[in-house]
C-alpha cells in the first residue's frame, strides 16, 4: 500500500537551467513510490530549504560537537538511497521486482574552501582524504564535461508508464570547485588513464581511508581533497562548514 502512494519528483539541474537545458526533463513528474525504488538519487540541499519539521529534526549540531564553531557559515543535508538497482522487466509486473545493483554511489574527488564536520545520521560511508595541493597528481580541474542522469518517464507498448533515466550532457562546464576523475578504489590502470599516468605511481603523500557509520562525525580540514562513497542501506548526513580558517 505504501509503495502505491503517489508522489511528485523533479530533476534538479547541474547548476542552473539555461537555453540549452531540455525543459521537458525539469518539469514535475507524477509517479508512485515504487517507481523510485530501482533508481539512485542524491539529495543535496541547504537545511533551511527543507520543510520546517525536518529542519527542527536535522538542526546543525556543530556547536555541540565543537563549541568554538558556534553557528556554521552553511549547513547542508546529503541524502541518498545508495547505488542504483536493476530495473525489472517487464517493469513492475506482478512476477518481477527490482534487484540490488551496484552497491555504492559516490561523489568525485574534490576539495572545499571551508572546513567541514560531516556527520552520519543513517547508513554508512567510505571516505578517502588527500592533503591539500597534489593537483598535478590527481589531474584536478574546474572545467570538465558535466554529464547528469535525469529521471524520465517511459511508456510501454501496453500503455503503462514507469520511471527510467536518461543521460544529459550539460554545456555548463565550470564547476564550483576543482574536481578529479581519480577513483581511489578502482584498479591502478583505470586511474593511470584519467590522471595521465600520475595516480597511483606518483603518489608520495598520505592517503587516508575511513569507514563512517551511524553516529560518526568526520572533521575535514579546508582544501583537503576528499572522495565519499555511500553504500546501501540509505545514508543521511548533514554537513556544517565555516570559512574563517582552521580551528
Amino acid at each position: 500500500e505504501r509503495l502505491q502512494r503517489p508522489v511528485e519528483v523533479t530533476n534538479m539541474p547541474f547548476l542552473k537551467i539555461d537555453e540549452d537545458s531540455p525543459l521537458q526533463h525539469f518539469a514535475p513528474v507524477q509517479c508512485r513510490l515504487q517507481d523510485l525504488v530501482p533508481l539512485s538519487f542524491y539529495l543535496s540541499h541547504d537545511t533551511y530549504s527543507l520543510p520546517e519539521d525536518m529542519q527542527r529534526d536535522l538542526h546543525p549540531q556543530a556547536s555541540k560537537i565543537m563549541q568554538g564553531w558556534k553557528y556554521p557559515n552553511s549547513s547542508r543535508i546529503w541524502m541518498t538511497n545508495g547505488g542504483p538497482w536493476r530495473l525489472p522487466y517487464p517493469a513492475w509486473s506482478p512476477e518481477s521486482v527490482p534487484e540490488p545493483g551496484h552497491p555504492m554511489i559516490y561523489s568525485c574527488m574534490h576539495c572545499d574552501r571551508m572546513e567541514n564536520l560531516h556527520s552520519i545520521i543513517a547508513g554508512e560511508k567510505r571516505v578517502v582524504l588527500v592533503p591539500p595541493g597534489q593537483k598535478d597528481v590527481i589531474k584536478a580541474t574546474r572545467y570538465a564535461e558535466q554529464r547528469q542522469w535525469l529521471v524520465a518517464p517511459v511508456t510501454t507498448a501496453q500503455g503503462c508508464t514507469y520511471l527510467s533515466s536518461t543521460l544529459f550532457t550539460s554545456k555548463q562546464s565550470e564547476c564550483t570547485s576543482d574536481q578529479s576523475a581519480v577513483h581511489p578504489l578502482k584498479p591502478p590502470e583505470v586511474n593511470r588513464q584519467v590522471s595521465g599516468g600520475q595516480w597511483p605511481d606518483k603518489v608520495d603523500f598520505p592517503v587516508s581511508v575511513g569507514h563512517l557509520k551511524k553516529g560518526d562525525t568526520l572533521y575535514i580540514p579546508a582544501y583537503h581533497w576528499h572522495w565519499v562513497a555511500t553504500t546501501t542501506p540509505p545514508t543521511l548526513s548533514p554537513e556544517a562548514g565555516r570559512a574563517d580558517g582552521p580551528l
